[in-house]
């Protein structure tokens, strides 16, 4: 019974503490509008922390492997004369010549790369008058011939091939592109193969990009044909071959302690 009694004394009790509380926080808040808001912020600022890393990715490095200016004629590239044509060292410059129609000539390098850029520039000294023909710079060239070329032609095309089995695939069928000088001017080839990647970039304009995994390594060799019975003769000259590294991330302590400025803006105790 005693419990009964108490318990509406109990509830008009709460009641009058709830509304003069409300009423008392109201009258805060408007004697105070930032008290609706955050009350204080944290700063913090890295000076040392210690046991902690962090992962910065880099780029591919790249490691020169071979450079030729070919004025060394026992620098290593491949000399002959045959029923194709011949390539041999002229004047500083390494001079491949085509005879046979439709039919590429080369000379190696006689070296072994996987992931490389290779750089070099390339002049017509003779070609067939109506100008169907095609030189260029080739990466992992199998003892049979295969691998991968890249090519440009004296009336302004590109092109990149694949040979397989002695079988010619056009992976970027010829097509023509401004980048290419028509008008006597050196030509500047790049022939990025990294990977499955192959890039071709033509007085530093990127012409073409494509993938393929037939091939991992193999010889350089620096190429021409002609599409007809004529002869062409190219020069190349400043070949530069860089190695290609793969990417890698770098782990770097981070160091330092770490302090923070607590901003506290009201009157109340944080």
């Amino acid at each position: 019974m005693k419990r009964k009694q108490l318990l509406p004394i109990l509830f008009a009790l709460l009641m009058f503490i709830g509304l003069t509380g409300c009423g008392a926080i109201r009258d805060l808040i408007k004697s105070d509008p930032i008290k609706e808001m955050l009350l204080a912020t944290v700063v913090g600022t890295l000076e040392h922390t210690t046991g902690t890393e962090f992962v910065q990715p880099t780029q591919a490095p790249m490691k020169m492997v071979l450079s030729d200016d070919f004025s060394d004629p026992d620098s290593g590239w491949s000399v002959f004369s045959d029923e194709y044509g011949s390539a041999k060292y002229v004047n500083g410059t390494y001079q491949v010549t085509a005879i046979q129609e439709d039919q590429y000539n080369w000379g190696v390098a006689n070296q072994n790369f996987g992931d490389v850029r290779i750089d070099v520039d390339v002049d017509v000294i003779e070609t067939n008058s109506s100008l169907d023909d095609g030189f260029g710079v080739d990466c992992r060239i199998q003892e049979n011939g295969d691998g991968y070329g890249f090519r440009i032609s004296s009336d302004g095309y590109v092109e990149v091939e694949k040979f397989e089995n002695k079988d010619l695939t056009p992976l970027v069928a010829w097509e023509l592109n401004d980048a290419v000088h028509t008008d006597g001017r050196t030509n500047h080839l790049t022939a990025i193969c990294s990977g499955s990647q192959l890039s071709f970039i033509v007085n530093d304009i990127q012409v073409a990009t494509v993938y393929d995994s037939t091939f991992v390594t193999g010889d350089l060799a620096l190429s021409a044909y002609s599409g007809n019975s004529e002869p062409i003769t190219v020069a190349f000259d400043n070949l530069e071959v860089q190695s290609i590294g793969e990417r890698t991330a770098e782990v770097q302590p981070a160091q330092g302690d770490y302090s923070l400025e607590v901003s506290n803006p009201t009157d109340f105790e944080v």
